[in-house]
């Protein structure tokens, strides 16, 4: 090998201990992060409740949105809003239709403008739901108790 090649790999192989470093830490916490996904996906209980909010989720049409509490109660765990909700922020490896879930009045339930709401924003506006400063307006849904009461079992 003669003098001018040797010379450029010396220089490389510095430069490269250099950014090694730099390119190993950007590479390992992304990694990390897709690890750490994976981890807590292993790591959730594999109970009926999991798997009933989960398929809760999953049964959302495209093109509407439901409350955390109404995908709990169509689980049939009513009253367990925060379990949907808790399930959701650790279940990004799941490939879940997480932008159809909202809050009871309708709001994105992320900051105003922060990257998630963007995302959540312009995933619902794609499915063609309108989305009004952070808000989904609903139909309430009325009780008809006549109906209720008087409907066959």
């Amino acid at each position: 090998m003669d003098y001018k090649k040797r010379h450029k790999v010396v220089i490389i192989e510095l430069e490269w201990r250099k950014i090694k470093p730099l390119f190993r830490r950007a590479l390992s916490e992304t990694l990390q992060h897709r690890l750490l996904d994976l981890v807590r996906l292993a790591a959730m209980p594999k109970n009926t409740s999991h798997q009933n909010i989960v398929n809760a989720i999953k049964r959302i049409p495209y093109g509407t949105v439901c409350s955390y509490g109404e995908v709990a109660a169509a689980a049939g765990l009513p009253g367990r809003a925060r379990l949907v909700a808790k399930i959701l922020s650790d279940s990004s490896a799941l490939n879940l239709p997480w932008h159809r879930v909202l809050r009871a009045s309708g709001h994105i339930a992320f900051p105003i403008d922060s990257e998630p709401f963007n995302e959540q924003k312009q995933r619902l506006q794609a499915e063609g739901v309108q989305v009004v400063q952070g808000r989904v307006k609903r139909e309430k849904k009325t009780l008809d108790l006549d109906a209720l009461l008087w409907a066959p079992d």
